[in-house]
């Protein structure tokens, strides 16, 4: 069968359809799960699904850069420690502050402190 439809043949067509037919699907089940299960919450008087989730990370790689952390350093949840950065023991990273190594290495030694909102960039 030579019968084309939009420069394809019609079996790679039909293939193309199911797999859309099955994202759709998918799709639907998904959301179908995802609102039964909002109403057994609210039912339950349980709203933490309403709690938005804070998908920032305070440790970044940038490409093959990696930061270098001790286990006694403290950052905090929204500061950001980027690329090649080396921080010492008993050093601290506080609220807003970016270190970013992205273009020469950072070191911040021991017994160190970053304040808050503080920008720190090589």
């Amino acid at each position: 069968a030579t019968l084309k439809t939009r420069g394809l043949p019609l079996r790679k067509l039909r293939v193309a359809m199911l797999k859309r037919v099955a994202v759709g699907v998918g799709k639907a089940l998904r959301d179908t799960g995802q609102a039964v299960e909002r109403m057994g919450m609210r039912a339950q008087d349980n709203w933490i699904f309403a709690e938005p989730f804070c998908r920032h990370r305070a440790v970044m790689n940038l490409f093959d850069q990696r930061p270098t952390l001790a286990p006694s350093v403290f950052v905090a949840p929204n500061a950001s420690v980027i690329g090649n950065v080396e921080v010492k023991c008993q050093s601290s990273i506080w609220y807003g502050a970016v270190v970013r190594g992205d273009q020469s290495n950072i070191f911040i030694g021991g017994c160190s402190s970053i304040c808050d909102r503080t920008v720190v960039q090589s």
